[in-house]
């Protein structure tokens, strides 16, 4: 500012306050589902017109599904655990909270069917719980039906529409073995 020396004709003081304006700041938050995996505060810095966000280190994990990333309410984007968006402080000037959402993809299922020697069998899922997991188990049950005239000796398996298997399964503690790699897209598993 100028000033005449015509106002301090008998001296005088000129005072200079300092004024403040607060920075902008928004609350980035990681949701499960409706429960917050983390939330992290945000304070704009002088001389910067954009900040970025840091994806959690760790991704939430949920039994039968695969984390695909965190999608976000305001740009409506996935964005991976390495990915790291940039935000323009003048777009989110009204907005407190910047809010990421879990996504999920389900992983594959495959129905196991136990057809008695009548043909009948209800389908029992076996859902793969983790992604890191490859390989799944059977446990078969002993044949509790009456065929008159014959035993019980095991059981053979196919795999969708395929053919049976050569070798028969006994009841006394086998466990058939099966990879995930085989069912990607899910598929049945028919032991007769």
């Amino acid at each position: 500012p100028t000033f005449k020396w015509q106002d301090f004709a008998n001296g005088g003081t000129i005072t200079f306050e300092a004024q403040w304006i607060e920075l902008a700041k928004v609350t980035v938050n990681f949701m499960n589902g409706t429960t917050t995996y983390q939330s992290v505060p945000i304070q704009k810095e002088v001389g910067k017109d954009n900040f970025q966000v840091t994806m959690p280190e760790k991704s939430p994990e949920q039994a039968g599904y695969r984390f695909v990333g965190w999608n976000c309410d305001i740009d409506g984007k996935t964005y991976t655990v390495e990915q790291i968006p940039t935000f323009v402080w003048t777009d989110v000037k009204d907005v407190s909270e910047i809010t990421f959402t879990a996504e999920w993809e389900k992983l594959p299922s495959v129905n196991v069917v136990y057809a008695r020697h009548d043909g009948t069998g209800e389908p029992v899922p076996v859902q793969k719980q983790w992604e890191t997991d490859t390989e799944f188990t059977i446990t078969l049950p002993t044949d509790d039906s009456e065929y008159t005239g014959y035993e019980f000796v095991g059981w053979k398996y196919k795999i969708n529409d395929g053919a049976y298997s050569e070798e028969i399964y006994a009841v006394n503690g086998d466990t058939p073995t099966f990879k995930w790699q085989d069912f990607a897209n899910g598929g049945t598993i028919t032991f007769e």
